[in-house]
């Protein structure tokens, strides 16, 4: 399996509880606002989760050309971000600080269980390059 799949696979499974928790708080802050905004920021998490894995994901070895275009991707995919946050930040049914929160709660778990999946050797991976 590639690298980059079996991050994602991580990375997913460590974000479904935290989606729930998410929404839950963001509903006993703010409402159907508040669990609103906490799915869209954990759903930007995993959107830009996902477009980072398919990035390089596509190749079978790792080469400058791959490498080229996963850091192509990054930048377009920053660019969007910033952009969706910009625009979501207007909206009125949007609640800021909750959407930012959820946001970075679920970056910071889907790291994390990448990080550790490293750490406890479940997964090192064996890149070939060409």
């Amino acid at each position: 399996m590639r690298h980059e799949l079996h991050l994602m696979r991580k990375g997913f499974l460590a974000l479904a509880p935290l989606a729930v928790v998410a929404v839950a708080v963001g509903a006993l802050v703010a409402g159907e606002r508040g669990a609103l905004s906490a799915a869209i920021g954990v759903a930007l998490v995993a959107g830009n989760h996902l477009a980072a894995a398919l990035s390089t994901g596509w190749s079978p070895t790792l080469s400058t050309k791959v490498v080229g275009v996963g850091y192509a991707v990054f930048v377009v995919r920053m660019a969007v971000m910033l952009g969706l946050f910009g625009t979501l930040s207007t909206l009125s049914w949007v609640v800021p600080p909750v959407l930012a929160l959820s946001f970075c709660a679920a970056l910071v778990v889907t790291l994390s269980a990448e990080c550790l999946s490293y750490a406890r050797g479940s997964y090192v991976p064996s890149w070939r390059t060409r």
